[in-house]
């Protein structure tokens, strides 16, 4: 289920940077910049909505009982804790900057709850979804 395309999302949420670290050298007249960041996260995403053909990457996505015109309707909780660490090096050139970058997500948890309610059923879930070790270049 794609929850960001629900009716009504709020997301409550607190970033906290653990530390920033840059320094800076020069070396035969060019300064080489670089810069550590770790920061980490708590949140809320919560989602209402009804269930459209589409929406959903399920079986149920295009069944009557669980459309708009069916009441379909679905509810989501979405707490999560997550931690990046970035890094960056560069070349400064006078007017000139170039370099390159990496951002890592250390970890991030998240604990979906959801609950659907269709014309002839109800049903409702929590998962642990758990991430580590992911990033870009």
């Amino acid at each position: 289920m794609d929850v960001d395309k629900m009716d009504l999302v709020g997301t409550i949420a607190y970033d906290r940077d653990f530390f920033d670290i840059s320094k800076s050298l020069v070396v035969c007249g060019f300064t080489i910049n670089g810069r550590i960041k770790l920061n980490g996260g708590v949140g809320l995403k919560v989602d209402y909505g009804h269930m459209k053909t589409g929406l959903g990457n399920g079986a149920h996505k295009s069944e009557t009982r669980c459309s708009t015109a069916g009441k379909g309707t679905v509810v989501f909780a979405i707490p999560y804790a997550q931690a990046t660490l970035t890094g960056e090096l560069a070349l400064d050139l006078g007017v000139t900057k170039g370099g390159g970058g990496v951002e890592g997500q250390l970890v991030r948890f998240t604990l979906p709850a959801t609950s659907e309610s269709m014309t002839d059923s109800s049903c409702g879930g929590v998962y642990l979804k758990m991430e580590g070790l992911a990033g870009k270049v």
